[in-house]
């Protein structure tokens, strides 16, 4: 406070109870919304794949994806949709993007080999299987998948490694 007689600011160093409340403001509320947003919008094209609209499917997973890059289910969705819909370039184009968010999802790789074997790059389909298969051993379909791909390459071991995996994981 400011002394008028003397001309000089004064402190007072006397402690006293704080009068009011404190509150700490974060981005946790506004991630938790924008998730909430998402899953909406990946229940809309949930609805709208049940009816056979994929353009506003399509529309409403992007929405969902641009509104939360790290929930992963619209990622994966859209990807199998884009595939068949004959559109494989555009589900590689996703699912790498999907990755730098989720590079530990064994889905996500099993999709970007299905989308790479769709566009022919067969090398990069095996090299996603394999991942794929690192991450989750027990994933029948990509052993199933992979040695598909190696019998068709001519990598004969190689794909009764994978059909074998694959029969042990059906029993």
């Amino acid at each position: 406070q400011w002394d008028v007689e003397y001309g000089q600011l004064l402190f007072d160093f006397e402690v006293k109870p704080a009068a009011g409340s404190v509150s700490v403001l974060g981005a946790a509320p506004a991630a938790e919304d924008a998730l909430e947003r998402a899953v909406e919008c990946f229940n809309h094209a949930l609805a709208f794949e049940t009816h056979g609209q994929s353009d506003a499917a399509e529309a409403a997973y992007r929405d969902a994806i641009r509104l939360a890059p790290d929930y992963v289910d619209p990622v994966l969705n859209l990807g199998v949709l884009l595939c068949d819909a004959g559109r494989g370039g555009d589900a590689v184009v996703l699912c790498r993007e999907g990755l730098r968010h989720h590079p530990d999802e064994a889905l996500l790789h099993f999709n970007m080999a299905v989308a790479c074997e769709d566009i022919g790059r067969l090398d990069d389909a095996l090299a996603a299987y394999e991942t794929c298969l690192r991450l989750a051993p027990t994933m029948a379909d990509a052993h199933y998948n992979a040695a598909r791909l190696h019998e068709q390459l001519g990598h004969a071991s190689k794909a009764i490694r994978h059909y074998n995996a694959y029969r042990r994981l059906q029993t």
